[in-house]
Protein backbone atom coordinates (compact mmCIF):
# COMPACT_ATOMS: atom_id res chain seq x y z
CA UNK A 1 0.00 0.00 0.00
CA UNK A 2 0.54 3.45 -1.01
CA UNK A 3 0.65 6.48 1.39
CA UNK A 4 1.12 9.93 0.28
CA UNK A 5 0.92 12.60 3.09
CA UNK A 6 0.49 16.36 0.91
CA UNK A 7 1.32 19.40 2.47
CA UNK A 8 1.36 22.68 1.95
CA UNK A 9 4.36 24.65 2.25
CA UNK A 10 8.67 23.23 2.01
CA UNK A 11 9.78 25.22 4.92
CA UNK A 12 8.40 23.05 7.58
CA UNK A 13 9.61 23.34 11.38
CA UNK A 14 11.90 21.01 12.71
CA UNK A 15 9.57 19.55 15.50
CA UNK A 16 7.27 18.59 12.00
CA UNK A 17 10.01 16.49 10.43
CA UNK A 18 10.58 15.22 13.85
CA UNK A 19 6.94 13.72 14.44
CA UNK A 20 6.58 12.95 11.04
CA UNK A 21 10.03 10.55 11.08
CA UNK A 22 8.75 9.22 14.72
CA UNK A 23 5.49 7.96 13.14
CA UNK A 24 6.62 7.05 10.15
CA UNK A 25 8.89 4.26 11.64
CA UNK A 26 5.66 2.84 13.61
CA UNK A 27 4.36 2.02 10.17
CA UNK A 28 4.18 -1.84 8.78
CA UNK A 29 7.12 -1.73 6.60
CA UNK A 30 4.78 -2.79 3.26
CA UNK A 31 3.65 0.32 3.53
CA UNK A 32 5.12 3.14 1.04
CA UNK A 33 5.19 6.23 3.04
CA UNK A 34 5.93 9.58 1.45
CA UNK A 35 6.08 13.23 2.31
CA UNK A 36 4.59 15.28 -0.55
CA UNK A 37 5.90 18.77 -0.22
CA UNK A 38 4.15 21.72 -2.28
CA UNK A 39 5.19 25.31 -2.85
CA UNK A 40 2.87 27.56 -0.73
CA UNK A 41 1.29 30.72 -2.60
CA UNK A 42 2.68 34.32 -2.31
CA UNK A 43 0.31 36.23 -0.05
CA UNK A 44 1.46 39.27 -1.00
CA UNK A 45 -1.76 41.24 -2.92
CA UNK A 46 -3.86 38.09 -2.47
CA UNK A 47 -6.63 37.84 0.28
CA UNK A 48 -6.79 34.73 2.24
CA UNK A 49 -9.69 33.69 0.08
CA UNK A 50 -7.85 33.49 -2.83
CA UNK A 51 -4.87 31.80 -1.16
CA UNK A 52 -7.44 29.27 -0.04
CA UNK A 53 -8.98 28.53 -2.99
CA UNK A 54 -5.19 28.29 -5.26
CA UNK A 55 -4.34 26.07 -2.44
CA UNK A 56 -6.93 23.91 -2.61
CA UNK A 57 -6.62 23.05 -5.73
CA UNK A 58 -3.10 22.79 -5.95
CA UNK A 59 -4.08 20.04 -3.40
CA UNK A 60 -6.96 18.32 -5.75
CA UNK A 61 -4.83 18.08 -9.05
CA UNK A 62 -1.55 16.75 -6.46
CA UNK A 63 -4.29 14.01 -5.32
CA UNK A 64 -5.75 13.53 -8.89
CA UNK A 65 -4.58 9.65 -9.33
CA UNK A 66 -5.45 8.81 -5.41
CA UNK A 67 -7.90 5.63 -4.57
CA UNK A 68 -8.75 7.22 -1.52
CA UNK A 69 -8.39 10.94 -0.48
CA UNK A 70 -8.92 11.87 3.55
Amino acid sequence: MKINLIAIGKKMPDWIQTGINHYQKQLPSQLNFNLIALDAQKRKGKNIEQIKELEAQILIKACKDSNVVI
